[in-house]
């Protein structure tokens, strides 16, 4: 198998853990049940032997899966997640880190920017936040489909342009809030369906991020409950803000986001900079919102290749999408 081949084979195997996992955090109906009771389970655990990722909870959960009745599974899911943002464990990356008056806005604005970038919004029949757990999951897993889709192509520098952003969206988003987010959720269950997903997914994670090269933060992010103070709001930068106490020590974690000089080279190493380089390159078929047809894209034309494209308008496999292509004239 050549380094090609196997980078390949990888991005499908990576795709599939996160399409099992972001569909794990969504409201269980019928349709997300019946996938998970058999094809995306089924995937994942191929992926997972593929990849030799060590995810020693996996069978223990799949057992879990093919016992529990869905009536169960969706009645813990209301009892941890509830019907609005303010349940007991929060499934929204804006909810975590340092208390700030416009911390959701901008954590809102990246995240979509980063969809927006590859000609992605979050679909009307998701009903959930940009920032909610399954939606940033899945965006992964469209990536890593991206970037199987270039390389099959033989389009290498497309296919790295799709890695970087994975890479980058994993440091930036996941991998700051999300192992907060699962040691909350493992508390909050004590036990039961839930907290083998949480394990799971933090395996997962952590492997994830070993194989990318970006490092685990070791800061256990609060959950940030915003107030407004009439006459004595706060707008400055929540980085200048925080207090001491919830920064770590540790090399990762010791230097606080500042926000970016304005002065600065757009091109610079910066959310926003990534963002417009990618869309630079739109005309390369791969990353940039004007051609997200063109990797793996509804319309596109697949072959007969192993590389299958991102679900738009049904979704792969009967499930409705997370996320859906921006339409044409939004690109």
């Amino acid at each position: 198998m050549t380094h090609s081949s196997e980078r390949f084979e990888a991005a499908l195997g990576r795709s599939a853990v996160y399409r099992f996992l972001s569909n794990l955090f969504v409201y269980p109906d019928a349709d997300v049940w019946s996938a998970l009771y058999g094809e995306l389970t089924d995937h994942a655990a191929d992926a997972l032997a593929s990849l030799g990722w060590p995810v020693g909870g996996f069978e223990p959960l799949r057992s879990t899966l093919l016992k529990t009745s869905r009536e169960l599974f969706e009645a813990e899911y209301v009892s941890v997640f509830g019907h609005t943002a303010a349940g007991r464990v929060p499934p929204y990356e804006a909810r975590y880190g340092p208390r700030h008056l416009f911390q959701e806005t901008v954590c809102l604005a990246d995240v979509a920017g980063f969809y927006q970038a590859f000609g992605l919004e979050t679909a009307h029949a998701c009903r959930e936040r940009p920032d909610h757990i399954a939606v940033e999951l899945e965006f992964v897993h469209a990536l890593a489909v991206k970037e199987a889709y270039a390389l099959e192509n033989g389009w290498m520098e497309q296919a790295d342009l799709c890695q970087e952003a994975q890479r980058e969206f994993l440091k930036d988003h996941l991998a700051r809030w999300a192992p907060s987010f699962l040691r909350r959720l493992t508390a909050a269950v004590d036990g039961g369906f839930f907290e083998q997903v949480a394990e799971v997914t933090a395996a997962c994670l952590a492997a994830d991020l070993r194989s990318v090269g970006v490092s685990m933060p070791c800061n256990d992010l609060e959950i940030a409950e915003v107030t407004f103070e009439p006459g004595g709001s706060n707008f400055s930068c929540a980085a200048e803000t925080a207090e001491p106490s919830s920064l770590s020590d540790c090399a990762a974690c010791s230097e606080p986001t500042r926000p970016p000089d304005p002065s600065a080279d757009p091109s610079a190493d910066t959310s926003a900079g990534r963002r417009r380089k990618w869309d630079d390159t739109q005309d390369r078929r791969v990353a940039g919102s004007r051609n997200a047809r063109s990797v793996g894209g509804a319309g596109s034309s697949m072959g007969s290749g192993k590389a299958r494209p991102h679900g738009g308008g049904e979704g792969e496999g009967g499930l409705p999408p997370k996320l859906r292509r921006l339409p044409r004239a939004e690109r």
